[in-house]
């Protein structure tokens, strides 16, 4: 009876070794699925990143958006100038415009 005893739990050990094997063959599976999944989407993340990186490359920097402000504050002022200029232009054409139509 001993012997039947000692096969009976040799038998259980081998049936717990194995569903340990089992259960670590499965969580190593699954560590590499979620390890090849991360890899994916930090790959993803990186070529996004490097066209993100292509486009800011080509933005304007601050130095070159303060000299573009300059610009600009100039360009407005010049225009203004030239629509003071245009006022009177007007008001000329309309003395002359007038002065020809009650000279008729």
């Amino acid at each position: 009876m001993d012997q039947q005893l000692n096969y009976d739990a040799a038998r259980f050990w081998l049936d717990a070794l194995q569903w340990l094997a089992l259960a670590a063959v499965g969580a190593i599976a699954w560590f590499r699925t979620q390890t090849r999944e991360i890899e994916t989407k930090v790959a993803a993340m990186d070529q996004r990143l490097n066209t993100l990186e292509v486009h800011v490359r080509h933005f304007p920097t601050a130095d070159e958006l303060a000299e573009l402000q300059g610009d600009m504050k100039a360009v407005k002022a010049t225009i203004e100038g030239i629509d003071r200029r245009m006022e009177i232009v007007q008001r000329q054409i309309s003395r002359v415009e007038d002065f020809l139509l009650k000279s008729r």
